[in-house]
């Protein structure tokens, strides 16, 4: 008789699991896209580094939750069930997508989120390398309208 893996070990292992390897995926994405988007900036030195960095773990922390939660639904239903099919899969699609618009209409109603985004420099005559607090980038807490 063969097991299937999520029949055998715990929901929050497998969550745990898919944590890792999409987060990391979501890692390497930032390490890909952040130095594109801190050079469409203009950001050098150390200002392009921290943003870098910051853009390596924003987009690992929000892949990892993600998968989390898709995963963890996912075995709840399958458990609920007592089946592997697609409805076990389409049904958590749900949640997750709920999570996702959740999250983005938080994200918009953070003060200085409206029109300028989330790069925005707070000094509006200045080169972005100009805006510093204690030698990292600063960015906008008001909206730039």
């Amino acid at each position: 008789m063969k097991d299937e893996l999520s029949d055998v070990v715990p929901c929050s292992s497998l969550a745990v699991d898919s944590i890792l390897r999409v987060g990391t995926a979501g890692a390497i994405w930032g390490l890909c896209i952040g130095p594109y988007d801190a050079r469409k900036m203009g950001l050098s030195g150390i200002p392009r580094a921290y943003f870098v960095a910051k853009s390596v773990g924003k987009f690992s922390f929000q892949c990892g939750l993600v998968a989390g939660v898709f995963t963890v639904t996912r075995c709840g239903i399958q458990r609920y069930r007592r089946r592997d099919d697609w409805v076990s899969i389409i049904a958590t699609c749900f949640p997750v997508l709920e999570l996702i618009f959740k999250l983005k209409k938080l994200r918009s109603k953070w003060p200085g989120r409206g029109s300028c985004g989330w790069g925005s420099c707070c000094c509006r005559d200045k080169k972005p390398d100009a805006c510093t607090w204690d030698g990292l980038p600063s960015f906008c807490l008001q909206c730039c309208r």
